[in-house]
């Protein structure tokens, strides 16, 4: 499973996620470790990115069949998991973007899952707003985690559409994009 999200708006965004596409299917494959996977990437992105342009990524790889998660992190905001308790936690693992430095270090976790537990994976338009109606990401964070525990027990595609609508309700309009991806073991 992969979420990135691209710094700007314009034109050449969109042409990145068409490339960001391509590079994903040739390189998250059992040739590559997870983290060769995104520095492989990463080797291409610097070479067309320009102008202060990057991009953050969360990639995860899921072994159902032995209920383990492999998370690998270049700077994207921490997934939620949510275990078939309830509990929720922060997965963060820290790590340089992409498209910029020639080398990079990328943050992994690896960790047991069970079946029921749930992890979501967004973009930081979903937690931030700027201007009047604004909200520090600290304030979205906290809002987004009270969501998550809150749509626990909801079937998964409910669950992903209540924490968007409770985390997008009241916050101001999103002047970004904003993804949320649930996936459950």
């Amino acid at each position: 499973y992969f979420v990135a999200d691209i710094a700007g708006h314009d034109l050449g965004a969109s042409f990145v996620t068409s490339s960001l596409k391509a590079l994903v299917r040739q390189n998250a494959n059992p040739l590559y470790s997870p983290v060769e996977t995104l520095k492989n990437m990463n080797s291409v992105l610097t070479t067309f990115l320009r102008d202060g342009k990057h991009l953050t990524a969360a990639l995860v790889f899921l072994n159902r069949a032995r209920s383990r998660l492999i998370l690998v992190s270049a700077g994207h905001p921490a997934p939620i998991l949510v275990t078939g308790k309830g509990e929720v936690e922060l997965l963060a693992a820290d790590g340089d973007v992409l498209g910029v430095f020639a080398t990079i270090q990328c943050g992994q976790i690896e960790r047991a899952v069970a079946p029921g537990d749930r992890i979501y994976l967004y973009t930081d338009g979903l937690i931030e707003r700027f201007g009047q109606a604004g909200r520090g990401r600290s304030q979205g964070l906290a809002a987004l985690l009270a969501a998550c525990r809150q749509a626990s027990c909801l079937p998964l595609d409910a669950a992903v559409a209540s924490i968007a609508n409770a985390t997008l309700d009241g916050a101001g309009k999103p002047e970004d994009d904003v993804v949320l991806m649930g996936i459950e073991v």
